[in-house]
């Protein structure tokens, strides 16, 4: 008798003798967690521009409407999931939820 795990892809093998329990669970991808905070890149743009003139940048880009900075985050997440899923850069792992755990009564001798 042997368990099958899945761990970053790849297959292995456990007999009973290895492991007396193991746990089970469901896997939640966290591919829609990725989001791009647009406030901070503004802040970082309102900081640089300030930086390179002083102060008559002080209120560059300070008073943004909330409905634009919610279009430049949806626009700014889209584009950097799919820069990451064109160069490879999506999550190949994830977290497990609902775990439960089982033991095994196995005597084999």
């Amino acid at each position: 008798m042997s368990i099958l795990i899945l761990k970053s892809k790849q297959l292995k093998y456990y007999s009973p003798e290895d492991q007396k329990e193991f746990y089970v669970g469901q896997i939640c991808e966290i591919r829609n967690s990725i989001t791009v905070d647009s406030e901070g890149v503004l802040d970082d743009i309102a900081s640089s521009i300030y930086d390179e003139v002083g102060e008559a940048a002080e209120d560059y880009l300070n008073y943004v409407k909330r409905e634009e900075w919610e279009i430049l985050n949806q626009k700014l997440t889209q584009v950097v999931r799919e820069w990451m899923k064109e160069f490879s850069y999506e999550p190949s792992f994830f977290r497990i939820e609902n775990t439960e755990k089982f033991e095994i009564d196995v005597d084999l001798a």
